[in-house]
């Protein structure tokens, strides 16, 4: 509430209660927010913020969304969609944020913060079964092992069976098997320093859906017409490891505190999706990425009563990604039985960045604060490219090796006043960048493979105001960004394009509210967005586009990923039990889309249709225990999280949709 900045912030008590186990299913909560579903939600990062989004296709391309746990930068969008355990808060903050986080920042952040162990013995477990036999399981504790040591250890484990159904009874798709766990242990070296070493890390076995067919040429098949359906006789799985580790060492020195950040990652994955999702070997495609990433950073924040209070520090930033992904033509097409064509596609990416930033805080009277912030950013990105098409001559062999260096100055100027008896006014500017990229991707050319960085100047105007003796609070926001270099991936013909849209022109507003008397709590969030590209030549079209339908410049069309509005609604009220030792509780929520498209021609067919979720939830709540039966999507919405269009291999529409009516019942039980 004191921020001059648009954030929602929901504690890890505010996700339990809505049942809220991961950071997928906490954005469509937040104004202004949307995430795509198939492959682009699981491993692509086609996370939108205000307008802004980025599909990661290939290791050449950065997301424009970034992702902190514990002030430690998570990496690629396979790393992205956190389960949320130990977690004492997330933090959404939209718009640009370069001067505190720095690259890839354009978009906004997701700042997950976890429980930190202290002198206080803690605990949640928690059980999770639902429909498609959903069973959860996930505990958390914390508490001293000594009179210096503390320590936390957190586990999560989630299986259910495939919601896209195997017609001829193979297997399911959209099946979950996975495993989470993070550990922390705080040593307390000297009444003035501390160190936490941190642990991470995530198995994921799951079969993803990733998209089905819903038109193909070449065959006539009842999955094509029937969500939640699929017919595919090749393999479809992913296999995904996550691991982290991380040192953070705290010094305090007269009411400053230094404080030295260090940490390793690594995130690999391999997949398989069967690209027809049909009973033909028509197109065989695997693909796999391996991350390692380093980075450290030392900053210093001066005492807080201070009437002057800054933050200073630099980084380093270095990630090496490898990716092999090979593919070919199955026999339907060779017309050879057991004989499919090969081509494959071997890349790399070298990202090294070094940061300087500060930011500093001027109280001018009691009421009126000054801030101004800005980081530099010298960063250096190497990538090489190689594509092999030696049988099937569809393509051109490559091999591509090019390297680029940018300077990038990120700064941040606000201003806001405290109004007697009212609300926090504020105003903000702000400039993001996110990294220059390589189309390491099918493609039917070894020119212009490389694109700028894309730029964002942000404005925005805010209030915040807290009512009703603090029961209450309001927050609003009316922004304005500028555009430059916006990178578009798309699926044209039978390649990839990569380029840069020249510009685009964003406005739009946000606000949220909420309210508890004890008995009644409510929140509501409205988001409004006027996102549309400016002049974009040579726009990229879908291969199945009619012709009279293309434009050459989507000057004026809306960007993708970019809903006019989004919004929420959620109401609980409590009934006093004593003879059970707590209370009653039934929820309802309710969460809005509209319509989305998902390639800059704003193809009609290649869009979602407007959306309205409605999630139930209804039980017994006490100081330290919980049980609930709910349900998802009440209504069984159907609708299309993501589609594209793939006639280069004759099928001219693919959709993934949102996942249908589940149900359930939680049990939960604290300490």
């Amino acid at each position: 509430m004191d921020a001059p900045a648009s954030a929602t912030v929901r504690t890890g008590e505010e996700l339990n209660a809505a049942g809220v186990v991961s950071v997928s299913s906490l954005m469509p909560r937040v104004p202004n927010v949307s995430l795509a579903g198939g492959i682009g939600g699981t491993l692509q990062g086609l996370s939108s913020i205000r307008g802004v989004s980025s599909l990661v296709r290939v290791v050449g391309v950065e997301s424009g969304v970034g992702v902190y746990v514990d002030g430690v930068f998570m990496g690629r969008p396979d790393t992205f969609d956190q389960d949320l355990i130990g977690v004492e808060r997330v933090e959404v903050l939209r718009g640009p944020h370069g001067t505190f986080f720095g690259r890839n920042a354009v978009a906004g952040v997701v700042n997950i913060v976890t429980y930190e162990p202290g002198e206080r013995v803690r605990g949640e477990a928690r059980a999770d079964f639902g429909a498609y036999d959903l069973v959860r399981l996930q505990t958390y504790a914390a508490g001293p092992l000594t009179d210096h040591v503390a320590g936390s250890l957190a586990f999560n484990g989630v299986v259910r069976d495939g919601v896209v159904r195997h017609v001829s009874g193979g297997e399911d798709l959209d099946a979950i098997e996975r495993g989470a766990f993070r550990g922390h242990l705080l040593l307390a070296l000297h009444p003035a320093a501390d160190l936490t070493l941190s642990v991470d890390g995530v198995v994921d076995r799951g079969r993803p859906a990733f998209f089905e067919t819903a038109d193909a040429d070449f065959i006539d098949d009842a999955t094509e017409s029937t969500p939640f359906t699929t017919n595919h006789n090749q393999p479809n799985y992913l296999d995904r490891d996550v691991r982290g580790a991380s040192m953070a060492l705290r010094v305090r020195d007269r009411g400053g505190v230094w404080s030295l950040v260090t940490a390793y990652r690594d995130a690999s994955f391999a997949a398989a999706l069967d690209d027809d999702k049909l009973p033909v070997s028509f197109v065989e495609d695997e693909f796999a990425d391996d991350t390692r990433l380093y980075s450290h950073e030392i900053r210093y924040a001066s005492p807080a009563a201070r009437r002057v209070r800054y933050v200073a520090g630099v980084s380093y930033f270095r990630q090496q990604v490898e990716s092999f992904r090979p593919f070919a033509i199955g026999e339907f097409l060779t017309g050879m039985p057991g004989v499919s064509f090969p081509i494959t596609l071997t890349s790399s990416a070298d990202t090294e960045a070094y940061d300087v930033f500060a930011n500093a805080d001027i109280s001018v009277t009691e009421r009126l604060t000054l801030s101004a912030g800005a980081r530099y950013t010298n960063e250096r990105r190497e990538s090489t490219f190689v594509q092999d098409d030696p049988i099937a001559n569809l393509a051109p062999d490559i091999d591509f090796s090019g390297a680029l260096r940018d300077h990038f100055f990120s700064p941040t100027l606000s201003a806001a006043y405290q109004v007697t008896n009212g609300p926090l006014i504020y105003g903000r500017y702000a400039r993001g960048f996110k990294s220059a990229g390589f189309n390491t991707d099918f493609t039917q050319s070894g020119a212009d493979l490389a694109v700028e960085p894309e730029i964002a100047d942000n404005f925005e105007l805010g209030l915040k105001q807290e009512f009703a003796q603090g029961r209450g609070i309001v927050t609003a926001a009316l922004f304005s960004t500028d555009y430059e270099d916006l990178q578009v991936s798309q699926i044209v013909g039978n390649a990839v394009a990569l380029r840069n849209a020249a510009s685009a022109r964003i406005w739009g507003l946000e606000a949220e509210g909420a309210y508890s008397n004890g008995q009644w709590t409510g929140a509501v969030s409205l988001g409004y967005l006027d996102a549309t590209y400016g002049d974009f030549p040579d726009c990229p079209a879908p291969g199945g586009a009619p012709a009279s339908t293309v434009v050459a410049n989507c000057d004026g069309n809306r960007l993708v990923l970019a809903p006019r509005w989004t919004s929420s609604a959620m109401l609980e009220r409590r009934f006093a039990a004593p003879s059970l030792g707590g209370d009653l509780f039934a929820r309802g929520e309710m969460l809005y889309q509209s319509e989305i498209f998902f390639e800059p021609q704003n193809t009609r067919r290649l869009r979602g249709d407007p959306r309205t979720i409605i999630n139930l939830r209804a039980g017994y709540r006490s100081a330290d225990w919980e049980t609930a039966v709910w349900v998802q999507n009440a209504s069984d919405e159907l609708y299309i999280s993501y589609a594209d269009d793939r006639s280069a291999i004759s099928i001219p529409l693919t959709r993934a949709y949102g996942t249908p009516r589940t149900w359930g019942v939680s049990l939960r039980r604290t300490w």
